[in-house]
């Protein structure tokens, strides 16, 4: 072959191997190209079943927040329903605790008048009475069964003509049972029937369960 001819040859091969280069670059373009296009919808489901996911767990934790925030709901009220229903009462270390708190006022004079004759009413009326005499009260004691009064919780009333010590006895009184779960509130002395002995300067009266 003459020069002219390898030369000729050398230029074929060249545009052949441009060809051939072009060729596979199209190729793995387009080839890339359907490659990225699966993997794109690929991760777009995959997004899509994160979402959904999220959405199913957040679902299932909201439920299971109201589930338990029910449950709680319902355990208080039965608890509050328990406690509305149940006796009232003075465990021995409240009455004592309740005695001791009320000796520094030892021989204050108090009638007190208890109304119903429920064994409730009998029961916590004996435990106040008992503490009342253990601190050294003088208890003028009165029960009313039959009576168009009605009287809830425990009332106490005070003379207006008193002094300061039986003032404090009577707020430490209520202040002390209420702390131990009974109602104590205070009344109006004048208004609070009594029959006992006039030298009484607080008043007491003992109902029902509010």
């Amino acid at each position: 072959m003459t020069l002219n001819d390898w030369y000729s040859f050398f230029q074929v091969a060249s545009l052949v191997m441009l060809f051939l280069t072009f060729a596979f670059g199209a190729g793995a373009i387009l080839t890339g190209l359907r490659v990225n296009k699966g993997a794109s919808r690929q991760i777009i489901k995959l997004e899509a079943d994160i979402a959904e996911s999220t959405r199913e767990v957040a679902q299932a934790n909201q439920k299971a927040a109201e589930a338990n925030e029910k449950a709680e709901f319902e355990h208080l009220s039965r608890l509050q329903l328990e406690a509305r229903l149940a006796p009232r009462t003075l465990t021995a270390e409240q009455q004592a605790r309740l005695t001791s708190l009320l000796r520094p006022f030892s021989g204050i004079e108090v009638g007190v008048i208890t109304y119903g004759d429920t064994s409730e009413i009998r029961r916590i009326s004996i435990m106040i009475r008992d503490c009342l005499q253990n601190a050294g009260w003088k208890v003028h004691s009165v029960k009313m069964v039959a009576s168009e009064t009605v009287v809830e919780g425990i009332l106490v009333g005070i003379s207006a003509n008193t002094d300061a010590t039986i003032h404090n006895s009577a707020r430490i009184l209520s202040t002390a049972l209420q702390s131990m779960g009974i109602a104590a509130d205070p009344r109006d002395f004048n208004q609070m029937w009594y029959p006992g002995p006039e030298v009484v300067n607080m008043k007491i009266y003992i109902g029902s369960k509010p």
